[in-house]
């Protein structure tokens, strides 16, 4: 005999209960693991560089230029100022660490929010892929630095809730069509400032693109459809795709030309696709973000991997053949899988570049846990519910790891190019080193290399400090020289300082020092009144 509706309603509350409360707690962790010791890290380069040092720029009022060989877009920099400002940080010596990554951790919790936003789709489906994405070390990891990606993957989030609900509009009561066009205008929007943000938005675009062609053709062929009917399905759409597109270009116009005060920064956007300068340092094979992701690895007497993701995310895509609405799960997994070849066939890769990917595979994966623990048998559903517990558990506990106790290690698969956490003692030294002796201020910190960054960041308080990219005259009566070794300057190589100068050791990135040479005489005052460094 089936259960009566009075016998079920009790069960449907506790599990709407349930469900609320694992949304919250998604929320409440993922904004733990984002913000908590926020600080503590020390600046990657690229924080220092192409974020920092852009934010410093805008708010002292130095006119902004995209540069379209590097720092990507300008979304980044121009949402930090008003939170620069309102913490009174005006320039480049007031910033500080905090300032510049409560943007990515902000927009980390919002990402989760515009996640639970999918369940008109998704259903329960929403909650439990906000869990995946609140503990996965990718997404927690570079949530807290001050990079585009964060941002890239929060506007992201926001066109993918606002296809779906513009997709799931249909007719009203009265059998009119509801008015689709502000979500066609919010998501023009949520692509414009995806292409203000980063220039890899072209390739999401690509991917989404082909992911949709693709499976257009597929219910086109299955349900053959004729021409007349793909023209009458173009018509239905084609006011809303003019609307989507305007504002598109619309957002990213007034960002790259600054809002009207530098209109060439729209020309410069387009130029980025055949000027921007990659490393080659930066270049890995083929299966590194497979390797990253999937692979299991271990380093530093732990396991780190995401592949746990892997099974609920193929059981949504086979669930979604059985399901009215498996036709956005169907588009994320195939977008998510284009987009994941795309990055893996070019050479230039980061781990952060696999953020908005990672947000995908999440929810195809959160939609097909729902029917995972759907299972009749009490047996099977404490199975499953024990196995994606474990893995939930599993992935907070590398994301604490790899963001709270080991942020700059190597060991750490998620760490890329670390600064040394010994960095955040050789502003402190060399204060205690230029007290030792009046004649530090005599003359000029000098740093003498090419990949120099963070360092600008922490010798910001030095007074004059000036760069050089080979040895400027003179560089023998310097009190001190900082050099970063790479071709043209190594501790090894005989340089202009060896005879004039003690080299110090001092870390820089993990596997780069930086060797502070200090002029012999003053070395020698400082060892007899300060004792060794």
């Amino acid at each position: 005999m089936p259960p009566t509706p009075a016998a079920t309603e009790p069960t449907t509350r506790r599990t709407g209960l349930l469900v609320a409360l694992l949304a919250v707690a998604a929320v409440v962790g993922g904004l733990w693991l984002r913000t908590a010791h926020l600080s503590d890290a020390p600046l990657h380069a690229d924080e220092a560089a192409t974020g920092a040092r852009v934010l410093a720029d805008r708010l002292e009022d130095k006119p902004y230029r995209f540069d379209p060989r590097h720092h990507h877009g300008p979304l980044l920099t121009a949402v930090t100022v008003p939170l620069a400002q309102l913490r009174g940080e005006t320039q480049w010596d007031d910033l500080t660490k905090t300032t510049l990554r409560s943007v990515p951790a902000t927009a980390g919790v919002l990402t989760l929010l515009l996640i639970l936003a999918t369940a008109p789709t998704l259903g329960r489906g929403a909650v439990f892929a906000a869990v995946f994405a609140a503990t996965s070390p990718l997404l927690v990891v570079y949530s807290r630095v001050y990079i585009h990606e964060p941002i890239q993957a929060l506007a992201a989030a926001l066109l993918i809730v606002t296809v779906l609900r513009y997709a799931a509009q249909g007719t009203g009561r009265s059998g009119r069509p509801r008015r689709t066009w502000p979500w066609a205008v919010t998501a023009g929007a949520a692509a414009g400032l995806m292409l203000s943000n980063k220039e890899t938005a072209v390739i999401t675009a690509a991917a989404w693109t082909a992911a949709g062609l693709a499976l257009a053709l597929g219910h086109a062929v299955v349900h053959r459809l004729g021409q007349a009917d793909l023209q009458r399905a173009a018509r239905t759409h084609r006011t809303n795709a003019g609307l989507a597109i305007a504002s598109a270009a619309g957002v990213a116009v007034l960002f790259y030309a600054d809002f009207g005060r530098h209109p060439a920064g729209v020309l410069d956007f387009f130029r980025t696709f055949f000027v921007y300068e990659t490393h080659p340092e930066h270049h890995k094979p083929l299966t590194y973000y497979a390797w990253l992701m999937a692979w299991p690895k271990f380093r530093g007497g732990f396991w780190w991997t995401e592949a746990a993701l892997w099974v609920p995310a193929a059981y949504g895509l086979i669930a979604s053949f059985r399901d009215p609405r498996g036709g956005a799960i169907r588009f994320l997994g195939l977008a998510a899988l284009a987009e994941a070849l795309a990055y893996s066939l070019i050479a230039y890769k980061t781990p952060w570049l696999g953020m908005v990917v990672w947000i995908q595979v999440c929810l195809v994966a959160g939609y097909g846990a729902a029917p995972m623990l759907a299972r009749r048998h009490p047996a099977a559903r404490g199975a499953v519910a024990v196995a994606l517990i474990a893995a939930v558990a599993w992935q907070a506990q590398q994301s604490i790891r790899a963001a709270h106790r080991f942020p700059a290690d190597d060991r750490n698969p998620y760490v890329y190019v670390p600064t040394a956490p010994a960095i955040e003692t050789l502003a402190p030294w060399l204060n205690t080193l230029g007290q030792s002796s009046e004649a530090f201020d005599a003359a000029p910190l000098a740093v003498v290399g090419t990949h120099i960054w963070p360092l600008p960041w922490y010798l910001r308080h030095q007074g004059p400090v000036g760069y050089w990219t080979e040895y400027p005259e003179g560089v023998a009566q310097l009190p001190r020289v900082l050099v970063v070794p790479d071709a043209q300057h190594t501790a090894d190589s005989p340089g202009p300082l060896d005879t004039t100068h003690t080299a110090v050791p001092r870390g820089l990135r993990t596997d780069t020092p930086v060797w502070v040479y200090i002029r012999n005489d003053l070395w020698s005052h400082y060892l007899t009144t300060e004792g060794t460094p």
